[in-house]
């Protein structure tokens, strides 16, 4: 979930990086969700859809983006690639 919201953000500017609550939550579970927001990783916003209806967004808080970045760092790391592996 951090990796996904971390490259919207890395690519797309930031009024575009949030996603549906719901969607995340179909994506990643209910719990998943809840406690990324409980422990201030995603922040959750309310926004008004029309016709007295609002849906919830997510989007990566400064702590989130810290701990995406640092995951991001450790993949890029763990996963250099070398030409000869190409070598049979």
């Amino acid at each position: 979930m951090l990796i996904e919201l971390y490259l919207l953000r890395t690519y797309f500017a930031e009024q575009f990086t949030a996603l549906y609550e719901q969607d995340l939550i179909g994506k990643y579970g209910p719990a998943a969700v809840s406690e990324a927001i409980e422990e201030g990783i995603l922040e959750h916003r309310r926004i008004p859809c029309g016709r007295g209806r609002e849906r919830c967004v997510c989007r990566l808080s400064e702590k989130g983006i810290a701990i995406a970045r640092n995951e991001v760092q450790s993949y890029e790391i763990s996963t250099v690639f070398y030409p000869q592996d190409l070598v049979a």
